[in-house]
């Protein structure tokens, strides 16, 4: 059983409040019992009743921090103490519901009903407010990003397919798949050579190249069942004068150059888009624009380039995206001149044009200042940050906190994990390294070729987790050991390698499959502060 907090029930409008004798019958003859204390006891009776008066009307107490003053002034207007309470409970309750939300399941809930709060209007404009998911970098990344079980295939290493088509068969949920240069066909419906059409469409693969000069993709066919969390990171992708059809799908681009496009390069519906470090070229065509997405689609940006191209879009875009560090010099006929549309704009000059407006904000939920405002650390570094915590509930949000386990800078996924093991009661690994002494390395090193089975897994673990730490002295061991070290040192080198390609992904994707099966038997518990599972038996 789950306590819940019980406001004292509010003093009544005058209650404290007396009148003194009638002095027209003359002075009484003693003071009436409610003044027996003479005038002293009258002021403080009078001071009660404008408190109590203050509780109903002025006191902010209730006041969520996240919350303005003007907002939360018109949220509880004409409202009783009673009234004001149930307004705290139905946005406590939100916000719990929100803690362990997806991103399209936030722009679903943002775009309808929000129950008992839509007679609230100025609760339910926050609510309804496209910041809430545009600028939701990390819940952008757990819907896009590859759930990666560390699998690694080499395309055109010894033993393994020499080419991307040939390796269709062999590729399975959670792979990530290393490309070596050269041109290769990427057919989304996972057609091999003389193979039919797969049943299943493409899903949580990541695609991995050797650089935008090096590796490049021809897009193949267009128009397939919805992609489910693919990356591909590291290439360039021709999409051979067509668009790419991306309706329902979720697709994470890293490093990727975009061309060969006439008209849009992405074209779809409800589609989600995280793009980072990209460049569209539209090659001088005053007809290329960089989409054509409706429904409830969602695009976030972080250093895009737009070179060459006509247009961002035939209109300014009606769904929620947000840019971060994406200028444009200029466009080769701007169609976007809409205004009020939910377009966040970050260090982006030129992307719209100077007389549409736009949002401009200072920072996304992956921001290190965010982050640390998150986790209590510091306080909010501006009000949008702590509304967008607050709305969303961050602090306890369980996928917040695991989207970030796969970041690139330690000190967050450290951050991360010593959150989710309060959330959660589970310590969650983040990706570091084990630093071996010199005489444990050594050891390690030697019990390779140990007598004991048993010893050399042990030794193998050992330095398996110590990674690139043992790198260089596992090279010398292939080289220089006996045959049954050279084999383990060599097998050892290529699973750091192949951990490198991956990072911390395998332990995120892990959390966040416990995360989808779990959620609907989470429930907040006040005791402990963490999230339970409850037993339906």
């Amino acid at each position: 059983m789950w306590r819940r907090a019980v406001l004292p029930p509010p003093a009544k409008r005058g209650e404290g409040r007396g009148g003194g004798p009638d002095l027209r019958d003359g002075p009484p003859t003693q003071p009436p019992p409610r003044f027996a204390g003479g005038r002293r006891t009258g002021a403080l009776v009078l001071c009660a009743s404008v408190l109590a008066l203050g509780q109903t009307r002025g006191d902010e107490s209730d006041r969520p921090p996240w919350i303005d003053e003007k907002t939360w002034a018109k949220a509880v207007d004409a409202l009783d103490a009673d009234a004001r309470a149930t307004l705290v409970k139905d946005i406590e309750r939100a916000r719990r519901s929100n803690a362990l939300r997806s991103l399209v399941e936030l722009e679903r809930m943002r775009r309808g009903s929000h129950g008992p709060l839509d007679t609230s209007h100025a609760i339910s404009r926050l609510l309804d407010d496209p910041e809430l998911t545009a600028l939701h970098a990390v819940a952008f990344a757990n819907q896009t990003d590859p759930r990666l079980t560390g699998q690694v295939l080499r395309i055109g290493a010894e033993g393994a397919p020499a080419n991307l088509r040939l390796a269709m068969g062999r590729i399975l949920p959670g792979d990530t798949v290393l490309l070596p240069a050269g041109r290769d066909v990427l057919d989304f419906t996972l057609r091999g050579p003389r193979r039919a059409v797969a049943a299943m469409p493409l899903a949580d693969v990541a695609l991995i190249g050797t650089g935008t000069r090096k590796t490049t993709l021809w897009i193949s066919p267009r128009r397939v069942q919805p992609i489910v969390r693919l990356r591909l990171e590291d290439c360039t992708l021709d999409l051979a004068g067509r668009p790419f059809e991306v309706t329902g799908s979720w697709i994470h681009l890293r490093r990727c150059d975009i061309t060969n496009f006439r008209t849009w390069a992405f074209h779809g519906d409800d589609a989600v888009l995280l793009l980072e470090d990209c460049t569209f070229d539209g090659q001088s065509f005053s007809s290329s624009q960089a989409f054509e997405l409706t429904g409830q689609s969602l695009v976030f940006g972080r250093r895009v380039t737009f070179k060459n191209m006509g247009t961002l879009a035939r209109a300014t875009p009606i769904f929620p995206c947000a840019f971060l560090d994406s200028p444009v010099a200029s466009w080769l006929a701007d169609c976007c001149a809409e205004s009020d549309e939910p377009v966040f704009l970050c260090r982006s000059r030129g992307l719209l044009r100077p007389e549409t407006e736009f949002i401009e904000f200072e920072r996304a939920t992956d921001d290190e200042d965010f982050i640390a405002s998150a986790a209590g650390e510091k306080p909010a570094p501006d009000a949008r940050s702590a509304r967008i915590a607050g709305l969303l509930d961050l602090p306890r949000s369980v996928p917040y906190w695991i989207g970030l386990l796969r970041d690139a800078r330690p000190s967050v996924r450290a951050l991360a994990a010593r959150r989710l093991e309060k959330l959660t009661g589970e310590k969650p690994r983040c990706g570091e390294s084990t630093l071996l002494a010199d005489e444990t390395l050594a050891a390690a090193l030697l019990a390779l070729d140990a007598e004991d089975w048993g010893q050399r897994e042990d030794a193998e673990r050992t330095l398996e987790a110590a990674g690139k730490g043992v790198v260089g002295a596992l090279e010398v061991l292939a080289r220089t050991g006996t045959a049954e070290q050279k084999d383990r040192a060599r097998a050892l080198l290529s699973r750091i390698a192949d951990r490198e390609s991956v990072g911390n992904e395998p332990e995120a994707a892990r959390l966040l499959a416990w995360l989808e099966g779990a959620r609907d038997r989470l429930a907040w518990d006040e005791e402990k502060g963490r999230w339970v599972e409850r037993d339906f038996k």
